[in-house]
């Protein structure tokens, strides 16, 4: 699923700089993710980093209305990377929240997550 930043945002923008693809913008006075952008980190990070640094609980959620697979979203992280000239994304249990959820309680624990 494409994340989505609900009515919950306090405009703090926290999200917009660690977004690994640029999707995060300020529109008409509220942040926004692009849809077409987001990958959910996956292939970079094992959490989306704008969950992660949100002030807010419940903020940056999963968006219903776009349900995607990691498959789907790594390989819009391959196009982003090599249109962007960015880092080649990295399919692995500690670039995909699909995969992190697998590991050992102890390695989550490691890396947040």
């Amino acid at each position: 699923m494409a994340t989505l930043i609900n009515e919950l945002c306090v405009n703090c923008g926290a999200c917009e700089p660690v977004c690994p693809s640029e999707g995060i913008h300020r529109h008409y006075g509220r942040y926004e993710i692009d849809p077409a952008l987001c990958m959910e980190c996956v292939g970079s990070h094992p959490v989306q980093q704008c969950q992660s640094v949100c002030p807010i609980d419940g903020c940056c959620v999963p968006d219903p209305e776009r349900v995607e697979t990691e498959e789907v979203l790594f390989e819009r992280a391959l196009k982003i990377a090599s249109a962007t000239n960015g880092k080649s994304p990295v399919l692995t249990n500690a670039t995909s929240h699909f995969r992190a959820n697998s590991l050992p309680w102890w390695r989550r624990l490691v890396l947040g997550i």
